[in-house]
């Protein structure tokens, strides 16, 4: 079927039921696969499966993750997990209208169809150690401050604060009074 009206773009998702479309389905979907999604590559798409472009590799998901040489690890230092990042600042590129409060570490949800912003931590305001957003690591006040640095410095922050302070500090198998 070749239609004078262009591409058939419900053809492209499979989803034409027209007995006769007015738009071609001549193309291989190999062919209209074959174009690379701009949006994608800003992290802007919002067709997920639905877009007529390639999404490439990156759609791959976690093992995009894994085989990345973009991907940089952040460790933290209080926990010492090491996670693997793409950017570093306060507006991810795939965050789409988002900016954070501060300047964190971020990957792509690997598990999201549509590339979206996981915090992984940042830096400590006071000592300057990357920290892990874990509630055990770190908080943010205005700031981020590793818990040490919050231990340190408890009386300059509210009760509700430091009572915070005083709860993640303590070892996970520490039983209250």
């Amino acid at each position: 079927m070749s239609g004078a009206g262009g591409a058939c773009f419900d053809f492209a998702k499979g989803k034409c039921n027209r007995d006769n479309c007015r738009f071609s389905h001549d193309q291989p979907l190999e062919e209209r696969k074959a174009a690379e999604c701009f949006d994608f590559k800003r992290g802007q798409c919002t067709r997920g499966e639905t877009c007529r472009f390639s999404h490439g590799e990156e759609a791959s998901g976690l093992q995009d993750v894994l085989e990345n040489p973009d991907y940089q690890p952040f460790t933290c230092t209080v926990c010492e997990i090491e996670i693997n990042y793409d950017y570093q600042g306060r507006k991810p590129p795939y965050a789409r209208n988002i900016s954070f409060l501060e300047d964190g570490y971020f990957r792509r949800d690997p598990f999201s169809v549509d590339p979206h912003p996981l915090f992984l931590g940042g830096l400590c305001s006071v000592c300057g150690v990357p920290v892990c957003a874990a509630l055990t690591c770190s908080f943010f006040y205005a700031k981020r401050f590793c818990l040490p640095c919050g231990s340190d410095n408890i009386v300059a922050f509210p009760v509700e604060i430091q009572q915070d302070i005083k709860r993640n500090s303590q070892p996970a198998n520490a039983t209250s009074a």
